[in-house]
């Protein structure tokens, strides 16, 4: 192979990857599995990336209330450029006479997942470009495209996802990766500065990670100033193409990125959702299925911190990481756009050789892989009852569902179908035509009692296996698992469901 030259253009950016026949069919497997997890990914990691873009660009079409919006509406504190630009795949897509929420929602999570895998992809073929010999450019696809939980990131409509997408890209067009770069002209500054102020605008927290870098790119660079006035000017440009967003979706003139400082900064409403302890994040962040590789990733980043404290990457994430730990409020989905930089992190630490993988990564690799099917097959993630309302939507004539108690799911505009006839049974006598209902519960594990004279059929359920021979096996171990985990559900956090449906049928003799 003939060795990719260091100040690669932009055309070329994915060449290093293609050159090679081992590096085609990792990046093509991974693009496999990216495509795979967007579509079956049809729940959500954290109501958020619903709420906040899918519900705001509904809003837009006419087809959700901006009463049902969430209060960071009233408070015009949330950027509408994601959601705008949401909005407009789904004009586009319903003048191609696609108007099914659930295949809208789809391609809005194809969408994404593509953005964010070309980005990451583009970042990773920069720094295999880099690499001094096939051995470590293997070495490095293999450690960057094995992580199990990317497909997931990459499909998520979050601003994270997005925002960190952009600021690869706006990295990448500084070409920080590289150890030594050409005086790049103004234009190619000014895309950078659009780039890293359209992330500001899907995410306003990514201006830490970006001040950071931008800080080390005027420190060690010392660009001239008509550079800097031009990667400035993208940047406002991209302030005012979002000032302009929020117009339109708020209806009226607004500054989002102050009103979000003042809400959640001085009015400390970020505080009512809780507050972790400094160190918070070095529990949180590991705490999933995929936490010892988590963890070691984590160790990892620290010793580029540690390593190469004159990187472009260490003041960036060190920034990012600093002021997250300091805020009360902690999550681990806030440093997720982290994980998109992980192969310069990989880059910085591993080894220019190696021979053969420890025979202790073995194991974390099998769990990796296993985590990936699960991943890709079944829709892991906070589940606000899409199941039922994707089967609601599929079924061929209007439902009518009794309900045995309060409405026990979460209301989700974009998604509920509104040809759906629903009543609270007990408040309305059974009706006439009761073999045309269903009767709705949230346990799948108790059988309801029938109205008089009639018996229930099991018709469909969220729970996997109900509807399977392999029910009366994995019924009993689900079932001790499920109660555990409610029983251990944090206090004040929705208790979860899983909705069944019962056929109302005539009873046994025939009454």
């Amino acid at each position: 192979m003939t060795q990719v030259p260091a100040n690669l253009s932009a055309r070329g950016f994915f060449l290093p990857l293609w050159q090679e026949k081992p590096l085609r069919r990792l990046v093509a497997l991974q693009f496999l599995v990216v495509l795979v997890t967007a579509w079956r990914s049809e729940t959500f990691f954290h109501p958020d990336e619903h709420f906040q873009t899918v519900e705001f660009a509904s809003s837009l079409l006419g087809w959700t209330a901006t009463s049902a919006l969430p209060w960071e509406f009233g408070a015009q504190m949330r950027p509408w450029f994601q959601p705008m630009a949401y909005a407009g795949v789904m004009r586009v897509l319903g003048a191609l006479g696609v108007h099914d929420a659930f295949a809208l929602l789809t391609a809005l999570r194809l969408f994404t997942a593509l953005f964010a895998w070309l980005a990451y992809t583009a970042l990773l073929s920069r720094l295999v470009a880099l690499q001094p010999s096939p051995l470590a450019r293997l070495r490095l696809v293999q450690a960057s495209l094995a992580l199990g939980f990317l497909p997931y990131l990459f499909a998520r409509t979050s601003s994270e996802t997005a925002a960190a997408a952009f600021t690869v890209l706006s990295l990448l067009a500084l070409d920080l990766p590289a150890a030594a770069r050409p005086t790049f002209s103004p234009r190619r500054l000014f895309v950078a500065g659009l780039l890293a102020g359209l992330a500001f605008e899907c995410r306003f927290q990514m201006a830490f990670l970006l001040v950071g870098t931008t800080l080390w790119w005027l420190w060690y660079e010392r660009p001239s100033a008509s550079r800097i006035g031009a990667f400035f000017l993208g940047g406002a440009l991209a302030l005012g193409i979002g000032t302009l967003a929020d117009r339109v979706g708020y209806g009226v003139w607004t500054f989002a990125p102050y009103n979000y400082l003042h809400h959640n900064v001085i009015l400390g409403v970020a505080s009512k959702y809780g507050v972790e302890p400094l160190p918070a994040l070095l529990w949180l962040l590991p705490a999933n299925l995929f936490g010892p590789i988590v963890l070691l990733c984590m160790v990892l980043l620290a010793r580029v911190w540690w390593l190469r404290p004159r990187s472009a990457l260490t003041w960036g994430t060190l920034l990012f990481v600093l002021i997250h730990s300091l805020v009360g409020h902690k999550e681990e989905r806030f440093l997720f756009p982290i994980a998109f930089l992980l192969p310069w992190v990989f880059a910085e630490t591993l080894p220019s050789e190696i021979p053969t993988w420890p025979r202790w990564l073995r194991p974390l690799c099998a769990w990796n892989f296993l985590l990936v099917l699960l991943f890709a097959v079944y829709p892991v993630g906070w589940r606000p009852h899409h199941a039922f309302f994707r089967h609601m939507n599929e079924a061929p004539a209007a439902q009518h569902v009794l309900f045995r108690g309060q409405q026990p799911f979460v209301d989700t505009p974009f998604l509920q179908q509104r040809r759906t006839e629903f009543r609270v049974e007990g408040r309305d006598p059974l009706p006439t035509d009761w073999n045309q209902w269903t009767l709705l519960t949230p346990d799948p594990f108790v059988e309801p009692l029938p109205p008089a004279g009639t018996h229930l059929r099991l018709a469909w359920s969220e729970m996997p296996f109900r509807q399977t021979p392999l029910w009366p096996y994995a019924g009993p171990f689900l079932e001790r698992a499920w109660h555990a985990w409610q029983d251990h559900t944090l206090s004040g956090m929705p208790r979860p469901t899983w909705l069944t449906l019962w056929a109302i049928e005539p009873g046994p003799t025939g009454e």
